[in-house]
This record gives C-alpha cells, sequence and structure tokens, in this order.
C-alpha cells in the first residue's frame, strides 16, 4: 500500500463500498439532482434521508404523498436505475415527517 495522498472522494467511496452501500456518485446524484429524478413538485413533499444498501429512506410531509410515493415506486425505481445503474436502489422506504413537526415538538 502506497503513501502516497488520496483524494478524500476515492476513500469515501472505497468506505461506503465496503459497508454493503453504493458508491459516492451514486449518493451524490440522489441527493443532489433528486428534484430532477423525481419532478419538482414530489420533491417539493418528499426528500431523501438516507441510502442504506440499496434502499432508499425517503421522509414526506403527510400521509397522502407516502401513498403517491409508493404507488409511483415502480416507476421511480425504474428511473433510478436508468440514471445510477442496475441493482443500486432496489427498494424505497417511505416514512411521514410533517414539515412543522419538529417546531412544535417540546424540547
Amino acid at each position: 500500500m502506497s503513501d502516497d495522498p488520496r483524494l478524500i472522494g476515492e476513500s469515501l467511496d472505497r468506505v461506503l463500498r465496503g459497508l454493503g452501500n453504493p458508491g459516492v456518485a451514486a449518493v451524490r446524484t440522489v441527493f443532489s439532482e433528486w428534484d430532477e429524478l423525481v419532478g419538482s413538485v414530489t420533491a417539493a413533499h418528499a426528500k431523501p434521508v438516507s441510502l442504506d444498501g440499496q434502499c432508499l429512506l425517503v421522509v414526506v410531509d403527510e400521509s397522502g404523498w407516502a401513498t403517491r410515493f409508493r404507488y409511483e415506486q415502480a416507476g421511480l425505481l425504474q428511473r433510478f436505475a436508468a440514471e445510477l445503474g442496475d441493482g443500486v436502489i432496489t427498494r424505497i422506504d417511505v416514512r411521514v415527517r410533517p414539515e412543522n413537526s419538529s417546531k412544535n415538538s417540546p424540547r
């Protein structure tokens, strides 16, 4: 093994893949190009939270959006496969977290 410095992206990619997650490029694409991947209307109500293994966790701001997201899951998985590669994301879990829930919760 060389003592030469490495780019942090290379090291992070190696760590992510070692943990069974997709590489940096896939994670970056999901989080930075979310609006383009799911559409701006959906992106206004749904946000990616984590990409663990092949499962994408998404939070939505109301239960109606959770239903819609689940209903559209097959098409979204096809879109993700086209953008990220087959098998990168094979499952989407959706959780409802109203936007103002953190503002109204007691501390």
